[in-house]
């Protein structure tokens, strides 16, 4: 479990992204200011086009803001290099899609161990915390399946295997229920819970499932590009 620490896993102070598309200005975020505490569960909701998935991204230095500073952990995204940007999003955080981005070609122990792979771990050793990871997760009997053999809650849950390979702290999981039915769902939710009661990650999550973001900490509402915190016990809706 990670270390308890007063630096929040992140800071965001007045930042904005705005897109060009042809002769338009889209501003998609505005003036977005929160901190998100280490070991916490934070939820991001709102309407689609609301700014949310952007955030993430941002969050996670997958993109750059136009204004305003990021910073993880105490380290300012704008001030370190683009080679220490990568290796905080190799070794600290832990992406999660709504589309399992799974090799349609390679089976489940295979698309997760791919990626320790390419970082230079030992075949054997990414086997074995491959395995231990889909085991902990209920595929132990599916190690051999492609994802056509396996159920969208399946899938998801390789992804989320893949996703912790290198036991990041911080998870950024973006819809992580959103192509699931109900069942599949709610076997994701308790792998996030375990992680977060358990394991102490933080996790920031997109989601339009207001069940869920009631599980989390705290809840901010994205409406039109800004956010604002939801007041806990007070009833949710996606509009600010």
């Amino acid at each position: 479990m990670p270390a308890a620490t007063d630096t929040p896993a992140f800071s965001l102070s007045g930042v904005g992204r705005t897109f060009r598309l042809e002769h338009h200005r889209i501003e998609v975020l505005k003036d977005v200011t929160l901190d998100i505490a280490e070991g916490s569960w934070t939820a991001l909701v709102g309407r689609s086009g609301s700014g949310k998935t952007t955030l993430l991204q941002l969050l996670g230095a997958l993109d750059r803001p136009n204004q305003g500073e990021i910073s993880c952990r105490g380290r300012r995204y704008d001030r370190i290099s683009a080679s220490q940007r990568d290796r905080i999003r190799l070794h600290e955080i832990g992406f999660v899609f709504q589309s399992y981005h799974l090799f349609p070609e390679l089976n489940a122990q295979e698309n997760v161990v791919l990626p320790a792979l390419h970082w230079g771990w030992d075949r054997a050793a990414a086997r074995e915390r491959a395995d231990a990871l889909l085991g902990r997760f209920g595929l132990g009997e599916r190690l051999r399946h492609r994802p056509r053999e396996l159920s969208g809650g399946e899938q998801q849950r390789v992804a989320l295997a893949r996703a912790l390979m290198n036991n990041p702290d911080i998870i950024l999981a973006d819809e992580p229920t959103g192509n699931l039915d109900v069942a599949a769902g709610g076997e994701i939710t308790a792998i996030l819970q375990e992680l977060h009661h358990t394991d102490g990650k933080t996790i920031v999550m997109v989601t339009h499932d207001l069940n869920l973001a009631g599980l989390a900490d705290q809840i901010y509402v994205m409406h039109e590009g800004r956010s604002r915190p939801h007041p806990q016990g007070q009833p949710l809706t996606l509009d600010a």
